[in-house]
């Protein structure tokens, strides 16, 4: 390859390996000017490269000078930190750059059987050797930018007085550089080659001490957390999927299933496979109805990767119903854990729990045993909480008049058809987002959410009549019907036993106006 098509390279590199510390620095301190400043200063730094060998022939010492001289200037500019940060960030690079040449010069020399005169007067060679720097150079920023974050910068800056230690370090190393090359104008020797390496690998070694002792334990205190915790996280998932029904694992940008266990099995069949056409296929076409839409979302290839695009570890929840062999439904719930994996991959992991007997637990916990409705404690909290978001509603509390005659005469297990008669009678009669509970015996509690427009005197009429009805048993015969107390709430009323106490109220005026009506209260 002639000079021409090098230099060219040469150019193309420097001006990439200091975009890339410019773009590192950015990261630590917002760079004056943005990307154009960026730009011309690394023109600047490529062009000088070249001018150095081409245009002013200085020597390596002061080339050297000129590469100190040019990161300093630099940094100046483009920076608004105070003086110890600027020296500090502006000798990192001439030190590798030194060390960097030292490195591959000597090997040039050593394994190509150039002279070091003829590794300068060789154009081809000398070009090669700069874009081979260039290039370690530009790997060396990539490292400091995957290790070195803002968190240990902002601990620098806490300690002016360490900064101070490290920059004196700093100079000793250039001065050592720069003095050593020197002797390589004058004398020239295969061992003074191997003394070239010898300096250059200590020189990096002390510069590294020197930021180990600076940052270097909190860094290694930061791993220890984070290995600590990822093996946490490991042994937490094995868990999981040791005791889940359903556990995929999925690369949320190929689609590919990379891992399926069903009840501790591992389905080699569906590994590989396309995680929306197969697995999540099969599954759909099973899911209750009024899921199936949630389910969908949530487990969309899509969805996981949006959830995956910010933080780098991120989870949720979908609670479904799933239809079983049998044909009956059963809920289960999904965690679902969506982690980054690099810049450019997502990994999602699904584990499926049958939830049913938590399912069932919460039914009892909330819900009465015997007319199927929310029993007292869940009512009473309910509407509660309505009553506190200020929105108001409309409270019907309602008796079944001679209910006691109903147990005497006919015995409680026709009483108990008699609850959950009315129970389905006023269930039909409501909304499925008002709430409808019994609060005991025979008395029962319903709250309208939201009564735009309802005709109370209606809605009354009709708990009435669908209540109202006579048993017949042995030549005895009881009409049950119902008295109901009615309040009005307006948003301002956050008190529940207050409106309680009001429809009670209208309840028992009811009872005193002879049953089988109802009486309507506002607060």
């Amino acid at each position: 390859m002639d000079a021409y098509k090098l230099g060219l390279i040469l150019f193309m590199t420097f001006f990439i390996q200091n975009y890339l510390l410019l773009i590192f620095l950015d990261r630590l301190f917002k760079i004056r000017g943005g990307t154009a400043m960026m730009v011309f200063f690394s023109v600047i730094n490529a062009v000088l490269n070249l001018a150095l060998k081409f245009v002013i022939f200085a020597p390596t010492p002061v080339a050297y000078v000129g590469v100190v001289l040019f990161h300093c200037i630099q940094i100046y500019f483009t920076t608004e930190e105070c003086p110890l940060t600027k020296v500090t960030f502006a000798f990192i690079i001439p030190i590798h750059v030194m060390a960097a040449s030292y490195i591959i010069d000597a090997s040039f020399c050593l394994f190509g059987g150039y002279t070091y005169y003829e590794l300068f007067t060789i154009d081809e060679v000398f070009l090669m050797s700069r874009i081979i720097t260039a290039i370690t150079i530009a790997v060396i920023i990539l490292g400091m930018n995957k290790v070195f974050g803002l968190k240990y910068f902002n601990i620098l800056k806490k300690h002016p007085e360490r900064m101070k230690l490290f920059i004196g370090l700093e100079i000793l190393i250039l001065c050592q550089l720069i003095v050593f090359s020197t002797m390589l104008m004058t004398d020239f020797s295969q061992y003074l080659l191997i003394n070239m390496i010898h300096l250059a690998i200590g020189s990096l070694g002390i510069f590294y001490l020197g930021i180990f002792m600076l940052v270097g334990f909190k860094m290694l205190e930061d791993y220890r957390i984070y290995s600590h915790s990822k093996l946490l996280e490991n042994i937490y998932r094995n868990m999981l999927i040791e005791k889940s029904e359903r556990t995929v694992e999925i690369n949320c940008k190929t689609g590919k299933v990379l891992n399926y266990v069903l009840k501790g099995e591992i389905l080699t069949n569906l590994i590989g496979i396309h995680y929306e056409s197969v697995v999540c296929g099969i599954i759909e076409n099973r899911i209750h109805d009024e899921d199936r839409s949630s389910y969908i979302e949530k487990h969309k290839l899509s969805y996981m990767t949006v959830m995956g695009s910010g933080a780098v570890h991120s989870y949720y929840y979908c609670e479904y119903r799933l239809q079983n062999d049998d044909g009956d439904y059963a809920w289960y719930k999904d965690f679902i854990s969506v982690q980054k994996e690099g810049s450019n991959s997502v990994k999602a992991v699904i584990v499926s729990n049958n939830i049913q007997g938590d399912k069932n637990m919460e039914f009892n916990a909330t819900m009465d045993g015997l007319s199927g409705l929310y029993n007292k404690k869940a009512t009473t909290e309910l509407i509660t909480q309505h009553l506190e978001q200020a929105q108001g509603g409309i409270m019907f509390m309602v008796d079944i008049d001679n209910f006691k005659s109903v147990n005497d005469n006919f015995g409680h297990d026709v009483g108990d058809d008699v609850i959950k008669e009315v129970a389905t009678k006023l269930t039909y009669l409501f909304n499925k987002e008002d709430i409808v509970g019994r609060m005991g015996g025979d008395e029962f509690m319903i709250f309208i959410k939201c009564p735009t427009s309802l005709n109370i005197d209606a809605k009354a009429n009709q708990i009435c009549e669908a209540i109202y009805k006579t048993y017949y048993q042995d030549g005895i015969n009881v009409t049950i019907s119902s008295s109901i107390g009615i309040c009005e709430v307006n948003p301002y009323i956050q008190d529940f036993a207050g409106v309680y106490k009001v429809a009670d109220n209208a309840l028992y005026e009811s009872k005193r106006r002879g049953k089988n009506t109802y009486t309507i209260r506002k607060i």
